[in-house]
Parts: structure tokens; sequence; C-alpha cells
């Protein structure tokens, strides 16, 4: 075998050695466009169930708060109302629920005015709008 017949051999060797280590950068790069994708997906399915989220959070928040504060929202010497109109005022609100929000907060401050009635009269009218309130 002459000089040049090896350098041929090696030449060739080189060339499949690039070849071969350019298809698996690139098969990475591949690898890491789909994992990419599916990645990006996921994040907008989860961006999409924020909002549910949210709302289940809220929930279930508003009626720990209730059962710890203010059992059965019965306004008496079991209903701590200051502190649980303190930490109703700390509960991130979804949209779907400011107008629920605004008014128990509402409804805590006529009582504080003396109001009674008038805020179980609130009060009662909420939980026929939102059920979910006289759960526990």
């Amino acid at each position: 075998m002459s000089r040049n017949d090896i350098i041929k051999i090696l030449i060739v060797i080189a060339v499949a050695i690039i070849a071969v280590v350019f298809i698996f950068l690139y098969a990475q790069r591949v690898k890491k466009d789909i994992e990419l994708i599916i990645l990006e997906g996921a994040e907008a399915r989860i961006e999409s169930m924020r909002p549910f989220l949210l709302d289940i959070r809220y929930k279930q928040a508003l009626l720990e708060l209730k059962e710890k504060y203010c059992p059965g929202f019965e306004v008496g010497e079991s209903c701590q109302l200051a502190e649980f109109k303190e930490e109703v005022l700390k509960l991130k609100v979804p949209e779907k629920f400011k107008d629920l929000h605004l008014d128990l907060v509402v409804a805590f401050s006529r009582i504080e005015e003396g109001k009674i009635l008038e805020a179980q009269g609130k009060i009662s009218e909420l939980i026929k709008q939102y059920p979910w309130l006289k759960s526990y």
C-alpha cells in the first residue's frame, strides 16, 4: 500500500468521524428543540389552568377562615370578626369573586358599625348566590 493510499484512507476516516460528530451534535440540537417545544406546551397548559386553580384556592381559603374565625357566619361570641376580616383582606382574589369579596368586607364593616341585621341579610344573600359558602 502506498503512502497516497494511506493518506486517502485517513482522509476518509477523518471525514467519517467528522460526519458522525456532526450528526450526533445535530441530533442533540433537535432533541433540545423538541424538549423546549414540549416544555412550552406544558407551560401553556399550566398557564391556562391558573385562573381555575386560583378559584379553588380562594374558595378553600375562605371556607377555612370562616370555620376558624366565624363558624357558620353566625355573628356572636364564637365569631372573631376582626381576625376574620383581617385574614380575608389578605387573600388573593380571583376576578370572578371580586364582588363576593367586596360584599363580605362590607358586611363585616356593617357588623363593626353595629348594623348586624343588615350584615346578616347581606351574608344570607351571598350564601344564596354562592352556595359553596355554606360548606363545612
